[in-house]
């Protein structure tokens, strides 16, 4: 409560009380309450009870902006690969370093000699479809062991310079991200891999150090020392960014197999050779995995915001809203309802997004996090996900209305309600960033759990928020 020059009364203190009292723990059946804005005619006269109100405030504005944010944490399972120019938009481009997770056994017999090695290869594996861009455009990648460890507080922003040897690449591809001519075989489950051919070398050295000291593949930290990692970078091409799901080295060998064949009308069965391999490493959720964006915005989105004012949100390494919700004049509003008895019903955001023409396909995020502007930063570092209790929401796009809708913000007014009449200015500066939400259903009770919140990099997003048409909706009963 905010001091005052005198000591409140017994009389001046009551009612708060009784408010806060039936916030926290509201007495069932005493109030029939509703969750919608739309439609607020008649409200008071379908109550059974004529001293219950039900108090429905859609009046408040939410102001915001847009500001760049050339730099945030990419750790993530999603590895981007390639340079796209998008006119009238901007250019991105994208290279990748990554430590490794080792596997803790060797599948390969120990029968098989060391030199029957016959060859090395990393295997970037992608979705079809995963792409930004044009799947047809010719590129070039290298990929280059790293020569130190990666720094634990990696950013987007990340310079690989000095982290690795431009003059000895492992490995050097042409390619395109084009499945054309593909049998289904070709992508299993979707799936086309970039196969990247490395030293035969390198195969062999792995292979003795597994059957000679195992030890340093036991432990992530223990292999990290023993290799720190991968950076592959695209080196030509600017029409396409494809998105890597997992990286993989494998080694292959050869192997003594019995095989069938015809001999005079007759089938025989001869001593050959054939080809195996086997995963050694790969990407994985326990390791370090980032992504090293570059983005260069066009004149004509920058003239949207630095010109027109308006909200943009483009993602990654683009424009994130700085909005600010008005908790202060909804306490103040709460506070000044005459009632004896309370209970807050809810508390809605909702925000109409449009697309900004382009010819990339690019479109509104599928999900934004609303997130305190001073926990941005802590949010990703500490992998947390939303919680109404700590003051971060997310909205999820609906392409059928344009809009994205935060629906669970009650908590959040309550907590400031039983905080006092006063709002810190912290608890209502808030940034809208474009998340990628993992989330999981109990399949007793249909409850929807999230379960992972990240920066959304799967591919570049790019649309305008209006604010000027943005409802921010109150919902709670009273007794009289």
């Amino acid at each position: 409560m905010t001091p005052t020059s005198h000591a409140p009364s017994r009389a001046e203190t009551k009612i708060p009380y009784m408010k806060l009292k039936f916030l926290i723990s509201a007495a069932a059946g005493v109030l029939l309450l509703l969750s919608a804005c739309e439609d607020t005619s008649g409200i008071g006269g379908s109550l059974a009870e004529p001293n219950v109100a039900i108090n429905v405030d859609s009046s408040f504005v939410i102001t915001g902006q847009s500001f760049h944010q050339p730099a945030f944490d990419t750790r993530s399972e999603t590895m981007l690969l390639g340079a796209v120019d998008m006119e009238g938009v901007g250019s991105y481009s994208s290279s990748i370093v990554t430590q490794l997770m080792s596997a803790t056994s060797l599948s390969m017999p120990d029968t098989v000699p060391v030199d029957s090695v016959s060859g090395m290869a990393l295997k970037l594996n992608f979705r079809r479809g995963a792409l930004t861009g044009d799947s047809l455009a010719p590129c070039q990648l290298k990929v280059y062991e790293l020569t130190r460890q990666l720094p634990s507080g990696i950013q987007s922003s990340f310079d690989p310079t000095g982290y690795y040897d431009p003059a000895h690449p492992l490995g050097v591809r042409n390619y395109t991200a084009s499945i054309l001519g593909l049998s289904a075989a070709d992508y299993p489950s979707g799936f086309t891999t970039l196969k990247v051919e490395l030293p035969l070398e390198m195969g062999r050295k792995f292979i003795t150090q597994y059957r000679t000291d195992p030890s340093v593949f036991q432990w992530p930290a223990d292999f990290n020392r023993y290799f720190p990692g991968l950076y592959i970078e695209n080196t030509f091409g600017k029409g396409c960014m494809v998105n890597v799901t997992v990286a993989e080295m494998s080694v292959y060998y050869k192997v003594k197999k019995r095989v069938s064949v015809m001999v005079n009308d007759t089938l025989k069965y001869v001593d050959g050779v054939g080809r195996d391999s086997v995963t050694i490493f790969s990407t994985a959720p326990e390791v370090l995995s980032s992504n090293n964006l570059r983005m260069n915005i066009a004149r004509p989105i920058r003239d949207m915001v630095e010109r027109d004012n308006k909200v943009v949100v483009m993602s990654p390494c683009g424009y994130l809203a700085s909005v600010r919700i008005p908790a202060q004049e909804i306490v103040d509003k709460y506070y000044a309802t005459d009632f004896d008895l309370a209970v807050v019903n809810n508390l809605v955001l909702t925000i109409p997004a449009r697309s900004i023409t382009n010819d990339y396909g690019l479109r509104p995020a599928p999900n934004l996090l609303l997130v305190r502007r001073c926990d941005m930063t802590s949010f990703f570092a500490n992998n947390e996900i939303p919680d109404a209790s700590k003051k971060s929401f997310y909205g999820s796009y609906n392409t059928a209305t344009g809009k994205y809708t935060f629906s669970s913000m009650r908590q959040y007014i309550v907590d400031l309600l039983a905080e006092g009449k006063t709002v810190k200015e912290e608890d209502m500066d808030f940034v809208l960033i474009p998340v990628d939400i993992a989330s999981e259903t109990n399949t007793m009770t249909g409850a929807v759990y999230v379960t992972n919140c990240l920066p959304y990099i799967y591919r570049p997003t790019l649309c305008e928020l209006d604010l000027s048409r943005a409802s921010l909706c109150f919902t709670f009963g009273t007794k009289h």
